[in-house]
């Protein structure tokens, strides 16, 4: 009998899987690759469902990520580690280390999603990325059953990308996540918003960045309890200097920010000097608030693709496709899906769909 993954993603697109299995607890992990259901070419690992879209069909064995707890360990000079289990809600995790004094992930504050899932996709928010904070993860080899621990070197952080998204790194299962902390705060205002909002403040804290940045996502984004979603469907396009130069003269209002040398040298893309918005893009494109039977782009945020209520996985591949096009006419810029498509055999893409 099929089970639904209806409330297993965001997007609240109905799809099935075979076989639905929660990990909870390492034991479970050895159960599961000992069973008779496991077959380590057909499984989807997955967290909250949060960046993602799933067709009408998952594979047949569905494996969703449970494991909680949070623990902290003081070091010199004001460092705390937090280990959290990859089941724990991302956004928990931030609120529970402010709530002790604790900064660092205070930028990244409404993310949605389990911590387990934030390497995978190098989450990134407002001028900080996780690989800014991370030291190393724990994660089991599904082939062998083997636990392993990364480093960060290791997982080869890209924007919104890492090891974990490919090939081999896709057998992973992340069990627990380990990240600097301080009681010593290093307030980034990188973000236009935020220099904006205290500049002429004198005193700036983390829980200060922290409640400003809620209040812009809660402003910004819909709440996927209300309202289909997987946040940004798109990446933000990185362009060489060449290409942006080109772009600004036909576009003077072009939206585009310099990429940092820590920026670059996570994009593995030296030659990628700017990153475009391509939320702007869009809404040039006149599809801000745009809508076609269930599915649109939301009225406020054009990054974000929505499902109004019974839209399948393909109307969404659609839309996304539709975007894409008429982006791509304007600007001779084709954007990437930042979420991750996946259909009854696993991964693809917008290209391989019928």
């Amino acid at each position: 009998m099929n089970q639904s993954l209806l409330h297993y993603n965001t997007f609240a697109i109905e799809s099935t899987t075979k076989k639905l299995i929660e990990i909870r607890q390492r034991s479970d992990i050895q159960n599961l690759l000992q069973s008779n259901s496991f077959d380590a070419t057909e499984y989807l690992l997955l967290g909250a469902g949060s960046n993602l879209l799933l067709l009408d069909s998952a594979p047949e064995l569905v494996v969703a990520m449970r494991m909680e707890g949070i623990t902290y360990k003081e070091e010199n000079n004001g460092q705390i580690i937090v280990s959290a289990g990859a089941g724990v809600s991302w956004h928990q995790l931030v609120k529970d280390s402010l709530s002790k004094g604790y900064s660092g992930l205070e930028n990244l504050a409404l993310i949605p999603g389990l911590v387990g899932a934030a390497p995978i996709q190098n989450i990134g928010a407002y001028g900080v990325e996780l690989a800014d904070r991370f030291i190393s993860l724990t994660a089991t080899d599904l082939l062998t059953g083997k636990e392993y621990e990364f480093h960060k070197d290791e997982c080869q952080f890209g924007y919104r990308d890492s090891f974990f998204k490919h090939g081999e790194g896709q057998h992973y299962l992340i069990t627990s996540v380990s990240l600097s902390l301080t009681t010593k705060p290093v307030i980034n205002l990188d973000y236009r918003a935020l220099r904006n909002t205290f500049s002429g403040e004198k005193t700036i804290d983390a829980r200060m960045v922290f409640n400003k940045i809620c209040e812009i996502r809660k402003s910004k984004l819909p709440d996927p309890a209300q309202l289909g979603n997987a946040g940004s469907f798109f990446k933000n396009p990185l362009l060489s200097d060449e290409k942006y130069q080109k772009l600004k003269q036909q576009f003077p209002d072009l939206i585009a920010y310099p990429q940092s040398d820590r920026l670059l040298r996570n994009s593995q893309q030296t030659n990628n000097n700017w990153k475009l918005a391509a939320g702007w893009m869009i809404e040039k494109a006149g599809l801000k608030g745009y809508r076609t039977g269930n599915v649109g782009v939301h009225v406020d945020q054009a990054l974000v693709l929505v499902n109004f209520g019974g839209a399948s996985g393909n109307d969404i591949v659609n839309l996304a496709r539709f975007v894409q096009q008429k982006v791509e006419q304007m600007f001779s810029v084709k954007l990437e899906p930042e979420v991750t498509i996946i259909g009854k055999t696993g991964v693809t893409t917008l290209e391989d769909i019928n």
